[in-house]
């Protein structure tokens, strides 16, 4: 034989038998088409050779992650990809409800996209995708989080004495989370963190 055959397979011929054996069982990551070719010999010239072609069709797999975090009136894209033979997979949105702003697009070769800028925070929102080509499907079970984006919406600036503030600009958000705070020598310390405002 000439040619790489997956792994998971094994070429046998007893000699002088006439006869040689291609056997195993595919595993998960072998689909795809193999072009090899066997050689038969008898000590007669001319020697003859076969060209042969393996097909093995694997139902798909997801291979992208299973969540996505985005912030709200911020772009958000993610692809969703797969893997399986033929690679003509189809990608589609089985469940669940995307919110505004944002669309889901089947590529037709085993990816999707999600795409768009999400309206509001909506929070966790449960999706799954279904992947299908001709040798079977697969479900995946998806976590799409919407979450507020940042913006500061105080002063950006603030005059003191050295002794002092008399006052200062509140900090403030619109969306988001906030810290601030203002040591005793006068200077307004304000830093962004996650889930809090102290």
């Amino acid at each position: 034989k000439a040619g790489a055959i997956p792994s998971s397979l094994t070429f046998s011929a007893a000699a002088n038998s006439g006869v040689g054996t291609l056997s195993g069982t595919p595993v998960a990551g072998n689909g795809g088409v193999y072009v090899f070719k066997f050689r038969a010999v008898n000590g007669v010239p001319p020697s003859r050779n076969q060209s042969f072609t393996l097909t093995i069709n694997e139902a798909p797999r997801f291979t992208s992650f299973a969540s996505l975090s985005c912030a709200s009136n911020t772009a958000c894209n993610f692809t969703i990809t797969t893997a399986g033979y033929p690679t003509n997979t189809n990608v589609a949105l089985t469940s669940g409800t995307l919110p505004s702003g944002m669309a889901f697009t089947n590529n037709g070769n085993g990816t999707a996209t999600l795409s768009g800028m999400p309206a509001t925070a909506v929070g966790v929102v449960p999706l799954v995708f279904t992947a299908t080509n001709s040798a079977g499907s697969a479900t995946q079970n998806f976590t799409l989080t919407v979450n507020n984006y940042l913006a500061i919406t105080s002063a950006a600036t603030a005059t003191c004495t050295a002794s002092g503030c008399a006052s200062m600009p509140t900090p403030s958000r619109t969306r988001g989370s906030l810290r601030s705070k203002r040591p005793s020598r006068g200077r307004a310390n304000i830093w962004a963190t996650p889930n809090s405002i102290a």
